[in-house]
């Protein structure tokens, strides 16, 4: 009964996902392709499931023991808008069915969303919440939103449960390493002549909401905001990463949301002709030029028990520390 497929457990989040469950008891399996990086997952109480995702009727017959399915997996950046419909939506479609149609005993279905669904909120004093109409302003969060919508048609073969996450960060993350980089060498860069303003999750606190999630019958065909409670400005969190390096100052540049949007525009154009797709596009340029990337955490705090106590400044160090150790940073 505490049998757990994740996918997804090679990457940043997903491997820090699947950490927690091993260590709270339960019986871990990942799909994985035959070339992915295994790093998070050697040596580790975890059974490996070798698949590009095309044979899940097949893997839920053999694995049939199989009770949660924690859904990570997905990608953040396409040539595009139909491989993010493709990958991020209809896979999420035919995983669910076919752990509902194969699977002896499936209990729930744990979706990693993305905060992206909602939307920007409309001010500092108005985070988004789970009441609010979902508001994406880019295909990647469109594709996350249908989703979420195929997910709630199953409700009546299975209990679901979706977690939209903040921005993440911690240890192992890839993602805002360069801003940890580029803070080592005296720089910052910050988005917009006034400030903005957003919620952070830190990677641990999402794995624990998780594992919540699967244990709280409340989490039943439920949605949730997951983030700290706290309100930051890259102007702020930039100093606190420079305080992690023991910098006494570093230049801080701010590059107008337009300049931000032309670049990103430009970006697109090259990976369409060099035929691979970049992180930082026009639409990743939309995200960054919003205002107030803040939500009401309020429910998942009252029913999966969200902690976000530890102060943000000790996680930020402990990151900056983890990139000097494993040398992601010289």
């Amino acid at each position: 009964m505490n049998n757990v497929l994740v996918t997804g457990g090679t990457g940043f989040i997903g491997s820090t996902i699947v950490d927690k469950l091993v260590e709270n008891g339960f019986n871990v399996y990942c799909i994985v392709r035959k070339n992915s990086n295994l790093q998070w997952l050697i040596n580790k109480k975890v059974e490996l499931i070798y698949s590009d995702f095309s044979n899940l009727d097949d893997i839920f017959q053999k694995f049939n023991q199989i009770n949660y399915v924690v859904h990570v997996a997905g990608i953040i950046a396409a040539l595009s808008p139909i491989e993010f419909y493709k990958i991020n939506s209809e896979l999420t479609n035919n995983l669910i069915n076919s752990f509902t149609s194969y699977s002896k005993n499936p209990l729930k279905f744990i979706y990693i969303s993305s905060q992206t669904v909602g939307g920007p909120a409309k001010s500092l004093l108005e985070p988004i919440s789970e009441a609010d109409f979902p508001n994406p302003l880019t295909n990647y969060a469109k594709s996350k939103l249908k989703a979420e919508e195929y997910i709630i048609n199953y409700k009546d073969r299975i209990n679901y449960t979706i977690l939209r996450p903040a921005a993440v960060f911690g240890e192992r993350d890839p993602g805002i390493l360069q801003i940890f980089q580029l803070v080592k060498n005296g720089f910052g860069t910050i988005i917009g002549l006034k400030d903005k303003y957003l919620n952070l999750i830190y990677a641990e606190d999402l794995a624990i909401a998780t594992v919540n999630s699967i244990n709280s019958i409340l989490a039943n065909n439920q949605i949730y905001y997951i983030a700290g409670e706290e309100k930051f400005t890259w102007n702020y969190l930039l100093s606190q990463i420079k305080n992690s390096f023991k910098k006494d100052k570093i230049i801080k540049i701010r590059v107008p949301d337009s300049i931000v949007l032309i670049l990103g525009f430009l970006n697109g154009i090259k990976a369409k002709i060099v035929n691979k797709p970049e992180i930082f596009s026009y639409e990743k340029a939309i995200d960054f030029t919003q205002n107030y990337w803040i939500c009401d955490t309020t429910k998942a705090r009252e029913q999966i028990n969200l902690k976000t106590d530890r102060k943000i400044e000790d996680l930020l160090k402990k990151t900056a520390d983890w990139y000097m150790q494993n040398g992601w940073i010289k």
